[in-house]
């Protein structure tokens, strides 16, 4: 097993560092000293709205290093600068114009100039939330896309939950991430919280932070980052009181290994972190002993570009991981795991967007939630397997836009304009069928179908209402809403906020 790891980490750094001298290669051959080449010397912001120049060019980077040779270099360049800020939902508006400045040694110098406008990021509103797998949530949320004009967000929920047993809970959570710099490291200060207390006095108290750092090694396609977390949990019962805390390190390489248009930036990152629970007298919960170690390596490729409210593109992410804990010992726990992403749209109107998912984990260890999250229609916990082939289909279809202050002529109803989308889907999961104990058959495999209803606000980009509704499609006959195979419900709903995928 040992000899089959260090054959396959030495091939993954021959692919790396040959493909790597292939794209240097194109580029010495495109340094043509005859022709004229362009330069990008300063950059000027203007940004109306609460962001940032300093997040804003650190998301998106302006090359100020590279040397187009041609003047059809420069404006692909500037297209692809053009599709990364539509890109952001948290820009309504922008324009990228350019003044050729006074050639110097057969360079001719740049200046871009960038206007920015913000959308609105803030939502502040009470709401429904139901999801099939947890129950009936009441939230008062306050959600900041755009916190203190950093482009990363702020959150504030205080909730009623009511699960499927019919218990009831509060529960007030927060976070927050703010990123910072101290030339030329980019710092990213995370912080979330959490109280929550039950019906049954149970209290829950949990506080986590973290501070994580990335640096490039002296060239453009190596990134090295770092971070630490700390977290603190508390609960508490009229029976019995516990507390831990938790410490962790991670550190990852990324390595940039090919940059293309069409597909995006190749990357292959390796990982190791380590973690630990710990308390000032004797860990008495076995399950929370010893040292996690963690290491894996992935590899990602692929772009997705927003056209309006539709998607095109592609993505594709493999990712190997080993999990160790220093107590429990016995088997590493290995696991693989693909996934890849498509989006087309045409007409304006109507995309075809689709998900695949393979996963495997060694030794047999059992998983409910992952491929109980990729399909719709089937409960999480319905499905626990060691293994699966996923597949989400779906078709968006625009019903129209409403603009309310066109309809109503009354300004302030601007806000609550949006575009309607209906995706009718089709999941489905072939497993490890535990009962059977055979792989993949189609015979005893998943398979669900429904609709999603998707407004996509107006003047608030960064935000998506969706409403999902999925069945089973072997219970489409069943009378009684419970699975012969299983005796689980045969419907899942989810109301609330964000896409599937």
């Amino acid at each position: 097993m040992y000899k089959r790891f260090f054959l396959m980490a030495a091939l993954c750094c021959f692919f790396v560092i040959n493909l790597y001298t292939q794209n240097t290669d194109e580029k010495l051959e495109a340094d043509n000293p005859n022709s004229p080449a362009y330069k990008i010397e300063s950059v000027e912001y203007s940004i109306k709205g609460f962001t940032k120049e300093r997040p804003l060019s650190s998301k998106i980077p302006i090359d100020k290093k590279r040397i187009f040779f041609s003047r059809e270099e420069f404006d692909a360049y500037i297209a692809e600068l053009n599709t990364e800020f539509h890109n952001m939902r948290t820009i309504e508006s922008y324009e990228i114009t350019f003044d050729f400045l006074e050639p110097q040694n057969n360079i001719t110098p740049v200046k871009l100039k960038i206007y920015v406008k913000d959308t609105w990021n803030i939502i502040a509103l009470p709401y429904p939330s139901f999801d099939s797998n947890r129950g009936l949530q009441f939230k008062l949320k306050l959600k900041d896309f755009n916190f203190l004009g950093s482009l990363e967000p702020l959150t504030m929920d205080l909730i009623y939950n009511r699960n499927n047993e019919g218990k009831s809970s509060f529960e007030f959570g927060t976070g927050f991430a703010l990123p910072f710099h101290i030339n030329p490291v980019k710092f990213l200060w995370t912080t979330n919280a959490e109280i929550s207390i039950d019906e049954d006095k149970k209290f829950g108290f949990d506080f986590g932070t973290g501070l994580s750092a990335s640096y490039k090694l002296g060239v453009d396609w190596l990134t090295l980052a770092a971070g630490i977390t700390q977290d603190i949990k508390v609960s508490a019962s009229p029976s019995e009181k516990d507390y831990y805390l938790t410490n962790g390190f991670y550190t990852s390489l990324v390595f940039d290994i090919y940059k293309d248009q069409t597909l995006g930036t190749i990357t292959w990152t390796p990982y190791f972190g380590i973690d630990g629970n710990w308390k000032f007298k004797e860990m008495t919960n076995e399950e929370k002993k010893g040292l996690n170690i963690n290491w894996s390596h992935s590899f990602g490729m692929g772009k997705v570009n927003w056209i309006n409210n539709f998607r095109q593109g592609f993505t594709v992410n493999i990712d190997n991981s080993y999990k160790y804990n220093t107590y429990k010992k016995g088997n590493v726990d290995v696991s693989f795991n693909l996934q890849t992403k498509g989006f087309y749209s045409f007409l304006e109107r109507v995309g075809l967007y689709g998900r695949f998912d393979f996963f495997y984990n060694l030794f047999g260890k059992t998983s409910s939630e992952h491929t109980g999250k990729i399909l719709r229609g089937i409960l999480n916990k319905r499905i626990e397997t060691d293994t699966a082939f996923s597949f989400n289909f779906d078709v968006p279809i625009k019903i129209g836009v409403f603009k309310w202050e066109e309809i109503t002529g009354v300004e302030w109803t601007r806000f609550f304009g949006f575009e309607l989308h209906i995706t009718p889907f089709f999941d489905m999961a072939l497993v490890h069928d535990k009962n059977t104990d055979t792989y993949y058959n189609p015979k005893h495999g998943w398979y669900s179908g429904g609709f999603e209803i998707i407004m996509y606000p107006i003047k608030m980009r960064s935000i998506y209402a969706r409403i999902s509704y999925g069945h089973d499609l072997r219970e489409i006959k069943n009378k009684d809403g419970y699975a012969k195979r299983d005796g689980k419900p045969v419907s899942e709903i989810f109301i609330g906020i964000g896409l599937h995928y």
